[in-house]
């Protein structure tokens, strides 16, 4: 059973700022609903990026209030076949794209289940074909959030899209490997490697990154030399590289997709 619904609906887009689109999809919502809470989220995902959006995902949704909806739209199939779902966890709700983009919500030990959107009759009379954020999307998370019940929006699917996630891997016994999977508006390089994967003494591992090597993981930002490359475990809970008051992804040239290694203490 997923929680009572809130009031609060956040909202996740590659839109940008510079165009009217967040707007109009605010207008939507507070014509059916004039008391939503909305919180923006971001509208800065690169465009396209499916997959930096369902990495954002966890590290602000377990923080809301029980009951928030999550509004994601980072759509490039949009206008054609792919569906629009809604996700459903213990705590919260998820309307978006069948594209993979709630694939981190699907890991979640809480996630229930998926149901296709098909009640059009919530949906704008007329629907774009090249903004179904506005005519789809928003006015089904503003009636969920007045009280429309899930399962009067569509029936429940086992065939939703997960996207592929690169995973660690051991390299033997004492090297675990990974990849750079996000990068942040301070230039920090976010990788998929978890601190519960790296046991031990913190301060005796080696990190590698192409041609540079790292010594220890730091507790906080500033603790290592200013203007070099270091280790610390992020606020996600896995392993980012930085440089304190510096840009890492610029200074490094290095970015999305870039592998990089642990080597533990003997």
């Amino acid at each position: 059973m997923s929680a009572p619904v809130s009031q609060i609906v956040t909202l996740t887009t590659d839109f940008g700022l510079q165009d009217p689109f967040v707007g109009a999809m605010k207008g939507v919502m507070w014509r059916i609903h004039p008391r939503l809470q909305l919180v923006d989220i971001t509208h800065q995902i690169e465009p396209y990026q499916i997959l930096e959006a369902a990495l954002v995902l966890p590290a602000f949704y377990p923080y809301y209030p029980v009951g928030t909806i999550h509004l994601v739209v980072v759509d490039p199939g949009v206008g054609g076949p792919r569906r629009p779902i809604l996700a459903e966890t213990r705590d919260y709700y998820f309307v978006a794209p069948d594209n993979g983009v709630l694939s981190m919500v699907y890991r979640d030990p809480a996630f229930q289940g998926v149901r296709e959107i098909t009640a059009r009759h919530y949906f704008l009379e007329e629907i774009s074909a090249t903004f179904q954020g506005r005519d789809l999307f928003a006015p089904v998370a503003a009636w969920l959030a007045s009280g429309v019940e899930p399962a009067g929006l569509g029936e429940e699917i086992q065939d939703y899209v997960r996207l592929a996630f690169p995973e660690p891997q051991w390299v033997g016994e004492r090297e675990l490997g990974g990849e750079i999977l996000y990068v942040d508006r301070f230039g920090n390089l976010i990788s998929n490697l978890p601190g519960s994967m790296i046991p031990g003494d913190r301060a005796g591992v080696r990190i590698r990154l192409g041609p540079i090597e790292i010594q220890g993981i730091n507790r906080f930002y500033g603790e290592g030399p200013p203007g070099e490359p270091q280790a610390i475990l992020n606020s996600w809970g896995t392993l980012e590289v930085y440089i304190d008051q510096g840009n890492a992804h610029r200074s490094l040239g290095m970015g999305k997709g870039q592998r990089l290694s642990v080597l533990l203490e003997p």
